[in-house]
């Protein structure tokens, strides 16, 4: 067998415009020693030759999140917006409950809407309510707000879906236990009810009839059905009321939607848009109450105490104008002087101003009790007079104490935030009660300035007659009295009024919430732009890394290195690229040299066939092939080429098809397929007789596979001793007998008679053999004693332009090269 060819680099060098060199022949677009690392430009042809592979993934991850997102249940949200407003301030004793009353701090009523206290309230209305909320009994119609049939109706393929179905609990049964129920109406009065699972097993039917209720294991219900609802679907949830509440708070969301503009969102998802709707209205209205519960509940303690008061002083008044008439009676002077009534009139003035200020004086001694005991702000915060930084610190500590409640309902009294916030209220309780009594201090100061005042305008009383002074105590106390209980009766009044309207308003409605029109999620198109994305992304990730993994051949310096063989071609793609071939297009075997013989990928072949005639001068190389790692790589186009190449060149060529297994030759040359290589092994023909001429190329002749029998193996054939012979008389005859064999890795049929041969060439093509499998199929030849003297690499895809690649036409070796 003859060795490597000379070195090449003793020969000149050919360069085709737009290409590198190689010693002894043109290379191509695209080909050329890799540079260190990967530039940006062999990225993006590292992902475009892993195409297939981005789509695929692409695809493939789309049709899953599509195939997800339709499996999902939809959600609708509702909302609705409330304001909570700034109430203005009244004047006396309920001055400074209504500024308790208003704008209250959103933390607070942000924890009150989403406590479980408003939820069970809400959850309990609906359950009494005759077709209510559905709460504890949900109605899911799966034709109507499915995500499939939305899906399709957005297409047009699924029309709307009209009528509805009604459910109800049966009277005096609470819903306990839960469960799924399908629904499916086989008629608008026959239905078939079935577990909600896989499977839809232990599926019955019921004859609905009106008032009758439905059975079905543990529960008990009506079904009432609007409108014809054949072959419709329902499903029905059943939960008990805790759950129900449960469930409720879980998609509930309530925010502000600013800091510090009071204006509260309240947010609800649920399957069915008009019961989203009717949940978040539900939760506005049962705030409201709530709301005015607690006003009222202020006002009423008010007017408790200023009618108890009221009372007291109606009581004295009575008594003090007892004793002025007795007076009178007793007196000849039945009317004052003029000097007196001014007397009388201003100490009336001063002990109202200090019995007002006594009130508040007392309400402040019960505040400060109120704070040391412990109480509810709302039991404690009545008529007291507060300075505006006190009545924060009062909603401070109201907002506090509702916060530690809904806390303590789940939580010890030894977890760290319970324990962090009954430290704060006893801080905050300790500075509000340090505050009431310095103001308490300062009120006090007041109240004996008034009473020096009295003190001084009573002396003046003193000086007057004895019969004038006497009437006069009477006229004062009746006066002072009266005003005193004037003064109560007119906050007593405002007390009831506030008590009967459910106190001062502080919270408006800005928005009511309304069924959706379209579903919240899950949203189809978001998800399927984030599937493309990620596919995309994914598929590049996985090209990339298969690339690297893999590392297939790019280069003929990369062909060299793994397979440790001087290249003796490149042989650059005729059916893609720059150097795509038109008349390439739409046939199965086309020849270059044959059909286009002014191609670049004929002016290769002959650069091969130079190199082939380089190394015969120094070796006898009369016999060869040239085989690949696996199918597919070209090289049955590749030695059909290079035979038509030599015989081009006045060399006599035979062209045998040792492929038993697959054989192509006699398609390529039109020659039939039998008699051929097999006959002459079997010893049933002469091969000089299977020899057919190549239409149209002189000093060619082809033997074809032949039809190898049932039952014999090819292998087989090509290891019998004669093939020996056979090889010895074709080598005679002709001047290059070239072989097409099978690939190295793909059967080992040829393994022992490529070593009969002179030379064996190894192709690989271009982007698709990786290296370990090229590297091996090296190996695996040389183990068999068919050491290759070259390699050749095929099918090399140009990105050069249109104009470079035409320039090759200049290019071509004479007949005798």
């Amino acid at each position: 067998m003859a060795n490597s060819p000379q070195d090449p680099s003793a020969q000149p060098n050919r360069e085709y415009p737009g290409m590198g060199t190689y010693p002894g022949m043109g290379s191509y677009p695209g080909m050329g020693v890799p540079e260190e690392g990967l530039s940006l430009q062999e990225i993006f042809q590292s992902l475009w030759r892993k195409r297939i592979t981005i789509v695929v993934t692409t695809l493939f991850v789309t049709l899953a999140a599509l195939a997800f997102t339709l499996s999902q249940a939809p959600t609708y949200e509702a909302e609705a917006r409330i304001l909570l407003e700034e109430a203005s301030p009244s004047g006396g004793i309920l001055g400074e409950l209504s500024m308790l009353s208003g704008a209250p701090p959103a933390a607070a009523e942000l924890e009150v809407i989403q406590s479980r206290e408003l939820a069970n309230r809400l959850v309990a209305q609906a359950s009494q309510d005759t077709m209510g909320l559905g709460l504890t009994l949900q109605v899911s119609d799966l034709g109507r707000h499915g995500t499939l049939p939305l899906f399709l109706s957005h297409f047009g393929g699924n029309r709307a879906s009209s009528g509805a179905l009604h459910a109800e609990l049966s009277a005096g049964q609470a819903a306990l236990a839960g469960g799924t129920y399908l629904v499916r109406f086989l008629s608008n009065d026959l239905v078939e009810i079935s577990a909600d699972n896989f499977f839809r097993d232990n599926a019955q039917q019921f004859k609905l009839q009106e008032g009758l209720a439905v059975t079905y294991g543990a529960h008990s219900f009506l079904l009432v059905p609007d409108g014809d609802l054949t072959n419709r679907e329902f499903l029905l949830q059943f939960s008990s009321k805790r759950a129900a509440a449960e469930q409720l708070l879980e998609n509930l969301s309530v925010s502000e939607t600013a800091r510090g503009s009071g204006v509260l969102r309240i947010a609800y998802e649920d399957s069915d848009p008009n019961r989203a709707a009717a949940v978040v209205n539900g939760i506005v209205q049962a705030y409201l109450e709530s709301k005015s519960q607690r006003l009222a509940k202020r006002a009423k303690k008010a007017a408790e105490y200023l009618a108890t008061e009221t009372e007291k002083m109606e009581l004295e008044l009575e008594e003090a104008e007892e004793q002025l008439v007795q007076c009178r009676e007793r007196s000849d002077l039945p009317m004052l002087t003029e000097t007196a009534r001014a007397i009388v009139g201003r100490i009336s003035e001063l002990e109202l101003a200090r019995a007002q200020l006594s009130f508040v004086i007392e309400n402040q001694a019960f505040l400060v009790r109120g704070l040391d005991n412990g109480e509810l702000i709302e039991n404690i915060a009545t008529s007291t007079e507060l300075s505006p930084q006190m009545v924060e610190s009062l909603s401070e500590l109201s907002s506090l104490n509702l916060q530690a409640a809904l806390l303590a309902e789940d939580h010890t009294e030894n977890w760290p935030p319970l324990i962090q916030i009954r430290a704060q209220l006893v801080a905050l309780r300790g500075q509000i009660s340090k505050g009431v009594r310095a103001q308490a201090a300062a009120l006090n100061r007041q109240s004996i300035t008034l009473g020096k005042a009295i003190t001084s305008w009573t002396s003046r009383l003193d000086r007057l007659p004895a019969d004038e002074q006497e009437l006069a105590k009477f006229v004062r106390k009746a006066e002072s009295l009266e005003q005193i209980y004037t003064y109560l009766l007119a906050e007593q009044h405002k007390a009831r009024l506030a008590a009967e309207n459910q106190a001062v308003a502080s919270v408006s409605i800005v928005d009511r919430a309304i069924p959706a029109t379209s579903r919240s999620s899950p949203n189809i198109t978001l998800n399927v732009s984030a599937a493309l994305l990620l596919g995309a992304f994914l598929g590049a990730a996985l090209a990339l890394w298969r690339d690297a993994s893999q590392k297939t051949i790019l280069s003929a310096a990369q062909l060299e290195s793994v397979t440790g063989l001087p290249q003796w071609g490149i042989i650059p793609d005729f059916r893609k690229g720059g150097t795509k071939v038109k008349l390439a297009s739409g046939q199965k075997h086309f020849l270059a040299l044959r059909e286009a013989p002014d191609s670049p990928a004929a002016e290769s072949y002959r650069a091969l066939r130079a190199n082939l005639k380089f190394a015969a001068k120094g070796q006898d190389i009369k016999t060869l092939t040239i085989t690949s790692s696996t199918q597919g790589e070209g090289k049955s186009t590749t030695i059909a080429d290079l035979a038509i190449a030599l015989a081009n060149g006045g060399a006599r060529v035979l062209l045998i098809d040792a492929d038993l297994r697959r054989p192509v030759v006699h398609s390529m040359f039109d020659c039939p397929l039998s008699p051929g290589l097999a006959e002459v092994l079997l010893g049933d023909e002469e091969w000089r007789q299977t020899a057919h001429t190549a239409d149209g190329i002189a000093n060619m002749e082809v033997i074809t596979a032949g039809v190898v029998n049932k039952g014999l193996n090819p292998g087989d054939l090509l290891a019998l001793d004669s093939v020996s012979k056979l090889v010895a008389d074709m080598r005679e005859a002709y001047d290059f007998v070239l072989f097409d064999v099978p690939p190295v890795l793909a059967v080992a049929d040829a393994a022992s008679f490529l070593s009969q041969l002179d030379a064996i060439l190894l192709l690989c093509r271009y982007d698709t053999i990786p290296e370990m499998a090229l590297s091996g199929a090296a190996r695996r030849l040389t183990l068999a004693g068919a050491e290759p003297v070259g390699a050749v690499l095929n099918r090399v895809v140009s990105r050069g332009s249109s104009r470079k690649n035409r320039e090759y036409s200049y290019y071509h070796y004479d007949s005798t090269s």
